[in-house]
């Protein structure tokens, strides 16, 4: 079964939502979008991620990489999404530090990642914010 991939439909996949690639011959998880499995050669769907997950995983950082002072400390979980067989891994916001912990259910946000830049745009991106 041939699957047609738009630029556009590639696009939107990779970098406004967030989203994955399984394989319709070998049924294989792809994360970032592939249009062809490179196991078997065969075409991918792409589907979109749930909204919530679980956290697995986290840490706080206090010590923060650099362009990142004055936004510490900060929290990076391993979200388990909800039903699906992934993993990623993704910044936790609005809520402190001292309120997260293993276990804990969490939705994807988009939120904006960092100031604007030098051709005035402003970066965004997907989050996970505590419910």
């Amino acid at each position: 079964m041939a699957v047609n991939h738009n630029p556009i439909q590639l696009y939107r996949a990779q970098y406004l939502t967030l989203t994955i690639a399984q394989c319709l011959a070998c049924q294989r998880w792809f994360l970032p979008v592939r249009q062809h499995c490179p196991v078997c050669q065969q075409a991918t769907k792409i589907l979109p991620l749930p909204f919530w997950g679980e956290v697995v995983s986290f840490t706080v950082i206090h010590k923060p990489a650099e362009g990142w002072h004055g936004r510490v400390p900060y929290v990076l979980a391993v979200i388990q999404l909800q039903d699906m067989p992934v993993r990623v891994l993704g910044q936790v916001v609005g809520s402190g530090d001292q309120q997260i912990k293993l276990g804990s259910r969490v939705r994807r946000v988009i939120r904006q990642l960092s100031q604007v830049d030098e051709k005035q745009i402003i970066p965004y991106g997907v989050k996970w914010q505590l419910v």
